[in-house]
């Protein structure tokens, strides 16, 4: 005959067996996708909706963050990765952490030129965005006769303390900026600069601490300038005469991510003409795909001068751009 203990162990075994049974079944029920991105909140969101919109049972969660803090983070999970896709910043920084991305060819590849994707089959990533670097200036502070003209201008003494600029270690769009300068005038332009310069953390801080009247000048990304000036900000964008690169930002699958069916809708999603659509509509960005229109007010490509970017000779050598970065700093 079954003790009251015995009875009590057999309930509580069949309980904790069913219990544990319901786990899976209440995962499998609310699949999910996570999106590690530096692309800014406002588009995640808009791509977020967007896609659980047309796939209800997947709730896609973004963690925001700096492009640098984002891969830091995704290399330290490489053993049991967390996250499902980068959307993080350049192709050169896809190029670093090319061991943590998985080959896949999108059901779209051949709607992604070939100048914007990973140049091996089958990709590890995708371009999303041209993020053109530009410099920003307080239209109000500044009256156009003295815009400076290119990168050089902002070695100026006269900008001594009246520029903004984000800390190339922390952000991807400041490393591209380091590079470009780099490339057009060497270490004594990056001096001469950053001798003007205030260094923040965060590229946001950067060309919004312009819109709102802390710095003069700044540098940063096209799209925006022209989100400021279309929420009303004195703002104005000035196109490099030296030139600017034509890079772009991409996305990625991570290996090994733990929603793979979830994370390759989602990479689908974001890699289709209606995902760019809103590229273009909520964040001023110019696509990489050729079926989609330049955001309205922007010139074309054309009307820009435009420079060659070396994105693998910037991933091969950030490294020592940075130490030698953080020495000027240091002195400054």
């Amino acid at each position: 005959m079954m003790t009251q203990l015995a009875r009590y162990l057999l309930v509580a075994s069949v309980i904790a067996a069913v219990l544990a049974a319901m786990v899976p079944l209440a995962v499998a029920q609310e699949p999910r996708v996570v999106v590690y991105s530096s692309a800014g909140a406002e588009i995640g969101e808009e791509l977020a909706a967007a896609f659980m919109k047309r796939n209800q049972n997947i709730k896609v969660e973004s963690i925001y963050a700096g492009t640098g803090v984002v891969w830091t983070r995704t290399r330290a999970e490489a053993g049991r990765p967390q996250g499902d896709l980068c959307m993080c910043g350049g192709s050169e920084n896809f190029d670093i952490n090319y061991d943590l991305l998985e080959s896949y060819k999108s059901q779209q590849d051949a709607d992604i030129p070939a100048d914007f994707k990973d140049a091996k089959a089958p990709p590890r990533y995708y371009g999303m965005s041209l993020p053109i670097q530009v410099i920003i200036v307080n239209s109000k502070l500044v009256q156009r006769r003295d815009y400076p003209r290119g990168w050089k201008d902002l070695a100026d003494p006269r900008w001594k303390g009246k520029i903004i600029w984000a800390n190339p270690r922390l952000s991807a769009s400041a490393y591209a900026q380091l590079f470009q300068l780099i490339k057009i005038g060497g270490w004594d332009l990056v001096k001469g600069v950053l001798a003007n310069a205030i260094i923040t953390p965060s590229s946001g801080l950067a060309y919004q601490g312009v819109a709102d009247g802390e710095f003069l000048l700044g540098m940063t990304g096209e799209g925006n300038v022209y989100d400021l000036r279309a929420k009303g900000y004195p703002v104005d964008v000035i196109y490099p005469v030296e030139g600017t690169g034509l890079r772009f930002d991409a996305i990625g699958l991570i290996k090994g991510g733990p929603n793979p069916r979830s994370g390759r809708l989602f990479y689908e999603f974001t890699l289709s003409r209606d995902a760019h659509m809103l590229y273009v509509k909520s964040g001023s960005r110019r696509s990489v795909r050729p079926d989609v229109p330049t955001p309205p007010g922007m010139p074309s490509t054309s009307r820009i001068p435009l420079v060659p970017y070396d994105a693998v000779k910037a991933g091969k050598d950030r490294g020592i751009n940075l130490i030698i970065f953080d020495e000027l700093l240091a002195k400054k």
